[in-house]
């Protein structure tokens, strides 16, 4: 297995886009993950809020 200078070249190329397209989806997985967790917290604290608010 040699690698001229080209392809070591399109290597490069592809083994860089496919750890771009790793990094985004972690990052937009996390991003998506506290997100939705942002809101069920605000959603559940603003429930216990209501409830609260109800009862008394």
């Amino acid at each position: 297995f040699s690698i001229s200078g080209e392809n070591s070249q399109v290597v490069m190329i592809a083994i860089s886009a496919a750890v771009a397209i790793i990094l985004l989806t972690v990052v937009i997985y996390v991003l998506i993950g506290r997100f939705c967790g942002y809101n069920k917290s605000k959603h559940g604290a603003d429930e216990k809020r209501l409830h609260f608010g109800n009862g008394h």
